[in-house]
């Protein structure tokens, strides 16, 4: 049910402007959408804790229970980095299933670190759920983002999210060739876990032995039977239609929402995703933690601590290809609060997704943008929808 819930969200935003959007939080925690689509609204604007906040407003108790179970099982228990790891096993892999929570931006970041060393162990194609895949001649597929080599509005819904964004510039400089495989929800009557699989399957009869990395949402990366939808999910049946075993990744379970959340580590003391090992050397997955009692519904868990800076972006937001940036004191003839987009200058500004966005709230607001060095352009604007246009170089 929580994935489907947002389908027709995917068909409405894509024909959207960036000014309808990228939102300020006020008109989005407004508004009449559902909770889900708010959260995820609101980390479209970098507004992540607040997208954090929404979403477990609405379901406190379940996430409670959850994560005091989770913890009971993490306790004690060896662990590594989940990059690395995941690495070392996708050697022997043909297929990789890493899935995201649809507003929390973490676990497309996560995906990004990957692309390079799994193209080194031969994966050369990612499939991604968001992309347009034909549902009618009013919304066409975007057949020209793999030789454009940057998406734009119109590429997708969660790829107008900017980290998601940077994930497919990322790819496609890698070497990545992009496909969508999302279902003909409007098309036909199959359903969509089993239409999902059937278009990834397709793909790989007319690209044989290819190595595939597969960005999907929530539980469609599961191997298992779902009682929400009363049939296995994609990945389910896409190991039934190819008969290939997917290595299948859950970054959902153990991402944490407040800082130290899982009392794992100490604040702090870890910073990087992970994965954790039983005393018998076998990486944590749900089965181990108690979530299903036979069936293994993911061959790994990865944990992603809640580190956040002084500055108030978290910081899975840096790495060695992303610096602070900060801009200063931005027009000041602009009335607060403001929010900032940065694209990059060589792309069609118009159409394409900022590399970040930032809400100031006012001009004691220092909080930075996080860009890779290059030129960009500064959208800055206000609630009165008053813009301003600043070239900045980031060294």
């Amino acid at each position: 049910m929580l994935i489907l819930a947002l389908a027709p969200i995917f068909i409405k935003s894509i024909a959207q402007s960036a000014d309808s959007i990228y939102l300020f939080p006020s008109a989005i925690t407004s508004s009449k959408e559902y909770y889900q689509w708010k959260a995820t609204q609101l980390s479209f604007v970098g507004e992540y804790e607040k997208s954090n906040l929404l979403f477990d407003s609405n379901i406190i108790n379940a996430r409670k229970a959850s994560v005091e179970k989770l913890h009971s099982g993490l306790s004690g228990l060896d662990h590594g980095n989940a990059h690395d790891f995941i690495i070392q096993a996708a050697k022997d892999k043909q297929i990789l299933i890493i899935n995201e929570a649809h507003h929390k931006p973490q676990h497309r970041v996560f995906t990004e670190s990957l692309l390079a060393d799994l193209y080194k162990v031969g994966f050369r194609y990612l499939g991604l759920e968001t992309l347009i895949n034909d549902f009618t001649h009013e919304y066409p597929k975007d057949t020209a983002l793999n030789t454009r080599k940057y998406p734009l509005l119109p590429s997708g819904t969660y790829t107008q999210e900017p980290n998601f964004g940077n994930l497919l510039r990322t790819a496609l400089q890698v070497g990545y060739q992009t496909f969508s495989y999302e279902a003909s929800m409007l098309l036909d009557k199959t359903p969509r876990e089993e239409d999902e699989a059937r278009n990834i399957a397709n793909f790989l009869k007319e690209h044989a032995g290819a190595k595939i990395l597969i960005h999907c949402g929530y539980g469609h990366a599961s191997e298992c039977f779902s009682a929400a939808f009363n049939s296995k999910t994609m990945a389910g049946f896409l190991k039934e239609y190819t008969g290939i075993d997917p290595f299948t990744i859950d970054q959902n379970s153990l991402t944490e929402d407040l800082e130290n959340e899982f009392s794992v580590f100490k604040p702090g003391e870890i910073v990087a995703p992970q994965v954790f090992f039983t005393s018998g050397g076998r990486v944590v997955n749900d089965a181990y933690l108690g979530r299903k009692k036979t069936d293994t519904c993911f061959d790994v868990l990865v944990f992603h601590p809640l580190h956040m800076l002084p500055n108030r972006r978290p910081g899975w937001k840096l790495s060695k290809d992303y610096v602070e940036f900060n801009p200063g004191i931005l027009s000041p003839g602009l009335s607060y609060p403001i929010m900032i987009k940065a694209y990059h200058k060589a792309e069609e500004i118009n159409q394409a997704i900022p590399a970040d966005i930032i809400i100031r709230e006012n001009k004691q607001d220092k909080k930075p943008l996080n860009l890779k060095k290059g030129d960009y352009v500064l959208l800055v604007s206000n609630l009165a929808q008053k813009k301003e246009i600043i070239n900045i170089s980031v060294q």
